[in-house]
């Protein structure tokens, strides 16, 4: 049995322009929520995610990311909207 030796979590502000992801410096496991009632957020591997081109979190929508380095994912939105995330 593996025990979790750290956690961390919080709320990363989500802009009209994409951006990395720096709500975290990295851990095993990275889990996503767009907290929000109405908007659309979109995940990508670089500058260029758009509504187009993303992987889009609906209001209320949880995906759970395996990833080294959290600041190779991308995200945009609406401005004033948040991501939530929580990372072991």
């Amino acid at each position: 049995m593996s025990f979790i030796d750290k956690v961390d979590c919080g709320q990363f502000a989500v802009t009209a322009s994409a951006q990395k992801f720096t709500g975290t410096s990295g851990g095993r496991k990275i889990w996503l929520k767009n907290p929000g009632a109405t908007n659309i957020i979109y995940l990508g591997k670089d500058n260029t995610v758009s509504a187009s081109t993303g992987y889009p979190l609906g209001p209320g929508d949880r995906i759970d990311v395996e990833i080294a380095s959290p600041g190779k994912l991308w995200v945009i939105g609406t401005a004033g909207d948040k991501l939530g995330w929580f990372y072991t």
